[in-house]
């Protein structure tokens, strides 16, 4: 098979090239001007049976011209807005995306920033509510953590509300995560909860965290979803982050929000997803509390799922055994852990102080040994002082692991409980099968 990858999808060598002829493009390079301007030196593009891409990488029915005799499309990604499934579907290919493949990562963002703007502003988790707007992949997790963390949790997925709830397990199914687990947790935080909430629930928590996916459609239609009525009604004790759709917040009615209110009478907002990326609304970031470039997935681990779940799926469309595996071929995280830390972790969660302020510290100091969110943050800034575009921060975002890359070993059977639903894996725990 003649197979086309993105080469920023780490791992290909070990997974891909063993199924056929691999030819590497860089991210950028399938551009249609690029291709009309040197049809020779893609000429190649010809034979091409197998293409697996990013989201910096168009699939358009303009692209699907110059390859012919393409059988299969890949991304390597969560999302497919990048993919004309219409064109594909008319041509005949079959095209499949990684779903859930940066799920964790970008729970873990949403654990990091909800953990440092808590210790920044003085507040327990476990005194808040909070709102997760989308039910999925995403957003189950992080019901999950943040309810580990004691938060009173109202999710909202109107599109989910309308079906049976066993489709709550089988959208939260994972081929990573403890599948049934997950699954199961899911319905039970629906149930522990009151089961769906109404929008006007979601305007009411402490803490608004949004994971849904842009939906035009007219029943479901969530674009702007937090138009600028919506934003005027949030008050300063509220907080509003968004990692799921730049859409799903009105840019400029928040900027306008923010140049209309004193800063005493704002929410506190954070965005990793801009509307119109990369070119986005710089005018926005200085009033925010913490502001990234569409990182938050970005994990090695995350990045690494993606590459693995288009080998399943091309051994699948190809009848082919699956004979790798994901867990060997990541490098052990090279990080000093302070016996003082876990120490303070395995005394501080007693039965009379569960969720301390100082547990969520120690939390805290914990989380940022594999990610500090503040870090991105003020790169971000700097960037953005001279650019208006976050497509180079993306492309060369450094490697940044997961909780579940720390060696952790405790002999607290509460905070190993509680660690483990924020993602982390404690040394007597075997590491998740891939």
């Amino acid at each position: 098979m003649k197979i086309l990858i993105d080469s920023a999808m780490p791992y290909w060598q070990d997974l891909i090239q063993p199924l056929g002829d691999v030819t590497l493009f860089n991210a950028g390079e399938l551009d249609l001007k690029n291709i009309q301007g040197n049809l020779q030196k893609y000429r190649f593009l010809h034979d091409i049976e197998i293409l697996l891409i990013r989201s910096t990488t168009k699939v358009c029915s303009s692209l699907l011209d110059y390859m012919p005799n393409l059988k299969f499309v890949g991304t390597a990604t969560a999302g497919f807005d990048h993919l004309d499934k219409e064109a594909l579907h008319k041509r005949g290919i079959y095209w499949t995306n990684a779903a859930g493949c940066n799920a964790q990562a970008v729970c873990q963002y949403i654990t990091s920033t909800v953990l440092a703007l808590s210790i920044e502003d003085n507040f327990q988790i476990n005194q808040k509510s909070i709102a997760v707007v989308g039910f999925g992949q995403v957003g189950s997790r992080v019901s999950s953590a943040m309810a580990a963390l004691g938060a009173r949790i109202k999710i909202y997925d109107p599109p989910l509300a309308e079906q049976h709830e066993q489709s709550v397990i089988e959208l939260c199914d994972s081929q990573f995560w403890q599948t049934q687990a997950l699954g199961m947790h899911a319905k039970t935080l629906l149930e522990s909860n009151g089961g769906f909430a109404s929008f006007n629930d979601v305007l009411q928590a402490d803490i608004i965290c949004i994971h849904a996916p842009l939906n035009l459609s007219s029943k479901f239609n969530n674009k702007h979803l937090f138009n600028e009525k919506i934003l005027f009604e949030l008050s300063s004790e509220q907080y509003l982050i968004n990692a799921g759709r730049g859409e799903l917040i009105d840019n400029k009615a928040l900027l306008n929000m923010f140049n209309s209110k004193s800063s005493d009478c704002t929410p506190h907002v954070v965005l990793d997803v801009w509307e119109n990326e990369p070119e986005i609304l710089r005018a926005l970031i200085p009033y925010l509390r913490i502001a990234t470039p569409h990182i938050a997935g970005h994990s090695l681990e995350g990045k690494a799922k993606g590459t693995y779940i288009l080998y399943q799926a091309i051994c699948q469309f190809l009848n082919l055994p699956e004979t790798k595996t994901l867990s060997p071929l990541l490098p052990e995280f090279d990080v000093n852990i302070p016996a003082e830390l876990m120490d303070q972790l395995s005394v501080s969660m007693g039965l009379n102080d569960a969720f301390s302020f100082g547990l969520q510290k120690n939390i805290k100091n914990l989380c940022n040994l594999a990610y500090v969110v503040q870090n991105d943050d003020r790169v971000f800034r700097l960037h953005m002082a001279q650019s208006t575009s976050i497509a180079e921060l993306r492309q060369k975002y450094p490697i940044r692991r997961e909780f579940s890359a720390l060696p952790l070993y405790s002999l607290n059977n509460n905070i190993n409980e509680l660690l483990r639903k924020l993602g982390f894996i404690i040394s007597n725990d075997s590491r998740p099968s891939h």
